[in-house]
C-alpha cells in the first residue's frame, strides 16, 4: 500500500510569469520494505475544494508541473516528489489548486490524494 503522508501543501512565491519548484521530502509512505527501487505512477485527479467564501479555485494545466513517477528507494518506506508552480495564468491570490494520487492496480493498492496549492 501507498500514500501520501499529508492531504495537502503550497508552493509558495511564484514569481508572476515565472515558476518555482518545490520538493515534498518523505511525502510518500509504503507499508512494507523491499529490497530494490519500487516505481510508481503519479496521476491528475480531481480536486474537492473545501467550502470557502469566495470559492476556491482548482487552477489549469498550464500553472504546473509534477513528476509522473517517483521512486522509493530499496530498503525505505518514504519517497519525495517535486512539482514545479508556473503562473501562466494564475489569477487568484488566495491561490488555486490541483491533486494527485499514486496510480493503483496489480499489486499496488494507493489511498488518499494529495492536493497543492500555487501562490504568487
Amino acid at each position: 500500500m501507498i500514500g501520501f503522508t499529508n492531504s495537502s501543501d503550497n508552493v509558495n512565491n511564484i514569481p508572476e510569469g515565472g515558476e518555482r519548484t518545490r520538493t515534498f521530502n518523505d511525502a510518500l509512505f509504503v507499508s512494507d520494505l523491499a529490497d530494490v527501487d519500487r516505481e510508481f505512477k503519479v496521476i491528475v485527479i480531481p480536486t474537492i475544494l473545501p467550502d470557502a467564501e469566495p470559492p476556491a479555485t482548482a487552477t489549469n494545466p498550464e500553472n504546473y508541473t509534477f513528476e509522473a513517477t517517483v521512486i522509493i528507494p530499496a530498503n525505505s518506506q518514504r519517497g519525495s516528489f517535486t512539482v514545479t508552480g508556473i503562473d501562466n495564468s494564475i489569477e487568484d491570490e488566495r491561490g488555486e489548486y490541483f491533486s494527485v494520487a499514486i496510480e493503483g492496480g496489480g499489486n499496488v493498492v494507493s489511498g488518499g490524494r494529495f492536493t497543492i496549492r500555487l501562490r504568487q
